[in-house]
């Protein structure tokens, strides 16, 4: 009950939605997970490589390791007595995986540790989660994309009706030919990817007029501004582009629905069809990225 009334504050809420979607067979050739499969900036862990070297073999196992060094802030609450005030929310402190590892072996030398104390955890949301996990898979050679968008069960855990924005992984599954969604956040492998609504689906179901968008939030925006912000992550990282969610200035400048011009319009349509297949139309993405300033 403590999470639910935190979440409807946090969302500015007093008190479940899908896209037509399944864990399609893809032929490798048209999704290009080799694309996804090398480390980028955000993910690369530096110096700190090492404490890979040790990591448990399966995706349960790995997201059971994340949760056990890192806490999300809604769930940190709980622990305020021993976790300090400057602490409880950590996003904006650590800008990379390095960063990442470097600030859990300086609370804990014993690297990823299954008996790390709460108050040496860091306070992360789902995009250092998700950051983590594709770092770890990267690095052994797995490829792995990150989604932006939305979670409705997030809202149905805590009995919310509302789409929450969130992040999640697809890793590639070369032996079904399929993306597999996985949350480590939440801790949650192998799910039907008719549960999770990424930010280029919910833009066509916008457009095309089939979603409540009362529902619809995210951290920094609600309503229309929410999806175009997630269409913007989700496309950046789609293209390889992992960039920091909450933007140079600390917060994202996202225009009005209603502001967008035809041709923005236009553009942001052609991506959200384009990223249905992203790996296999990476040159099109590419040459669109510097078509809407926001975008960059």
């Amino acid at each position: 009950m403590r999470l639910k009334a935190l979440l409807a504050i946090f969302l500015g809420l007093t008190i479940s939605l899908s896209c037509g979607k399944s864990n399609e067979v893809i032929p490798k050739s048209i999704a290009n997970p080799d694309y996804y499969l090398s480390q980028s900036p955000i993910t690369d862990p530096g110096s700190f490589s090492d404490i890979y070297n040790s990591l448990p073999e399966t995706n349960d196992e790995l997201c059971d390791l994340i949760k056990k060094q890192l806490i999300h802030p809604l769930e940190a609450v709980e622990f305020y007595d021993i976790i300090p005030e400057e602490r409880r929310f950590e996003d904006t402190t650590f800008l990379s995986i390095e960063a990442v590892l470097s600030g859990l072996l300086e609370y804990d030398s014993s690297g990823f540790s299954h008996n790390r104390k709460i108050e040496n955890r860091l306070v992360l949301a789902c995009f250092h989660h998700s950051l983590l996990f594709s770092s770890m898979l990267r690095e052994k050679g797995i490829p792995v994309r990150i989604r932006f968008g939305f979670a409705p069960y997030i809202g149905e855990m805590v009995n919310i009706d509302v789409n929450i924005s969130h992040i999640i992984c697809e890793v590639w599954d070369d032996q079904q030919s399929h993306w597999i969604c996985i949350d480590p956040d939440r801790n949650m492998v192998d799910f039907d990817a008719d549960d999770f609504i990424t930010g280029a689906e919910a833009w066509m179901m916008l457009r095309e007029n089939n979603i409540d968008i009362r529902k619809f939030r995210s951290a920094f925006f609600k309503e229309e501004q929410s999806i175009i912000d997630m269409l913007r992550l989700d496309f950046a990282y789609s293209i390889r582009n992992e960039i920091l969610y909450w933007g140079e200035n600390g917060e994202p400048d996202i225009p009005e629905y209603h502001a967008l011009t035809k041709f923005e319009m236009v553009t942001l349509d052609r991506i959200a069809r384009l990223m249905k297949h992203a790996g296999s139309n990476i040159d099109s993405l590419l040459i669109l990225k510097n078509e809407i300033a926001f975008l960059n």
